[in-house]
């Protein structure tokens, strides 16, 4: 009689990507890709200068570099790592790069950029007194989503959809939440209180998405 033992192996976890490495690798990103990879094309030492969110609220949300090497200069950064956090280039301009620290390092993170006048109503609509009085002074936090292109989306239902469409159970579930906001305000007018009800839906959702896609 023969005796035959079958041994069975946890799955096999992916270690080459971030969201599986025990440790992030410092360097530049050149693309999505290099992020995912976390393999950085670009290793010039730097130093990370941080921003953030406020005056009195020392949270860390963006950052720049500054390059030991002050004479060198890289072209084309999509993000950057200093080993523990990254951070990833969005509405940055010639004179005035930023880069976002991402709160969930995932296929499809996020992070929290901050945008000067969110709610602006044209004057059209509401005359120069209803601009005015309709402008936040205040600065403003929105959520961003980084797509599989490395493109950075904006947080609106529709392209959430979009996103969990190869995931149906979470889609479903998503989908029954959504109908709550299908007749809200657009995006630029909503209230603060629908606005931050509609972020930890998605946040919620992204976080999600992300534990079943690794």
């Amino acid at each position: 009689m023969s005796v035959f033992f079958c041994q069975l192996s946890p799955a096999q976890i992916d270690t080459t990507k971030i969201y599986n490495a025990r440790q992030l690798k410092k360097g530049f990103y050149k693309s999505y890709e290099e992020y995912i990879s976390n393999a950085p094309s670009v290793t010039e030492p730097f130093t990370v200068l941080p921003l953030a969110k406020s005056n009195t609220d020392t949270t860390t949300i963006g950052a720049t570099y500054k390059l030991a090497d002050s004479t060198k200069n890289i072209q084309h950064i999509w993000g950057f790592c200093d080993g523990t956090d990254v951070y990833v280039k969005f509405a940055s301009t010639l004179f005035s790069k930023r880069y976002w620290r991402l709160e969930y390092i995932g296929i499809y993170p996020f992070f929290t950029f901050r945008y000067k006048y969110r709610n602006f109503a044209p004057a059209s609509i509401f005359g120069l007194a209803g601009v005015i009085a309709f402008a936040k002074i205040n600065e403003e936090y929105d959520l961003m989503i980084v797509g599989r292109d490395g493109d950075v989306i904006e947080p609106t239902m529709r392209h959430m959809k979009r996103i969990l469409e190869g995931y149906p159970d979470l889609l479903k579930s998503f989908s029954i939440y959504a109908k709550k906001y299908r007749d809200a305000q657009p995006y630029n007018y909503e209230s603060p209180q629908t606005y931050a009800e509609k972020m930890r839906l998605i946040k919620d959702y992204l976080i999600r998405l992300n534990e079943v896609s690794k």
